[in-house]
């Protein structure tokens, strides 16, 4: 699960279920490329195979849909979110 739609300004949050204690990473795209900001580091899932990331929508983002890609152990699933 995914915050969307998020206003600028406020915290998004990703859910991801996956292996237990799967080694895991995000990417956030936004129109100027993938986010840099902070709390989407690599993760380990925990011991019930659900990972979490949460960081801030830049109060400058450009408003629209962009891509949000999750791997975790080598495997890659991809989704959505909506900036408003």
């Amino acid at each position: 699960s995914v915050t969307s739609p998020i206003s600028k300004g406020a915290n998004a949050t990703l859910i991801a279920q996956t292996s237990p204690n799967a080694s895991c990473s995000i990417t956030v795209y936004y129109k100027s490329g993938a986010s840099k900001a902070a709390g989407l580091g690599p993760k380990a899932a925990n011991a019930s195979g659900l990972v979490s990331w949460t960081w801030k929508v830049g109060s400058k983002t450009t408003s629209g849909t962009w891509p949000i890609k999750v791997t975790c152990n080598n495997i890659i699933k991809e989704t959505t979110f909506m900036v408003q």
